[in-house]
């Protein structure tokens, strides 16, 4: 009666190992598909960020280009703009000579001695209609 029940005993134990062990081993098969998942969703998640990488990088290589460009175009209109301000600046000045040259000119004594044969010219040219 002890062995049978210690047979009893041993089967019990075995069976329970068995499952144990059927247990374990699924577990484990669940632990590698669900590594082998997660895995491959980081491999997906890394390519993915991989060619946001590539095409941010790409993106910033030619803004960078860009960037280069539209900078030298601004050194150019500054030059020009440089040039042009030089330009109106000597302008103004010519134009002050002339105006300065004009102002002299109508005050002068032989401007006002030669006022009215001026006007009797422009008369004589009023009436002959040229």
């Amino acid at each position: 009666m002890a062995d049978d029940r210690n047979d009893r005993r041993m089967a019990d134990l075995q069976e329970r190992l068995a499952e144990a062990e059927l247990r374990i081993a699924t577990l484990r098969q669940d632990g590698a598909d669900r590594v082998s998942a997660e895995r491959q969703a980081r491999f997906h998640e890394t390519a993915i960020l991989t060619r946001r990488i590539e095409e941010d990088r790409a993106a910033g290589a030619q803004l960078t280009a860009e960037n280069a460009g539209l900078r030298r175009q601004l050194a150019a209109l500054r030059k020009e703009q440089e040039r042009q301000t030089a330009k109106i600046i000597r302008l103004q000045e010519r134009n002050r000579k002339l105006e300065s040259r004009i102002r002299t000119l109508l005050n002068s004594i032989s401007w006002r001695i030669t006022a009215p044969l001026r006007r009797i010219k422009a008369a004589l040219m009023r009436r002959t209609g040229s």
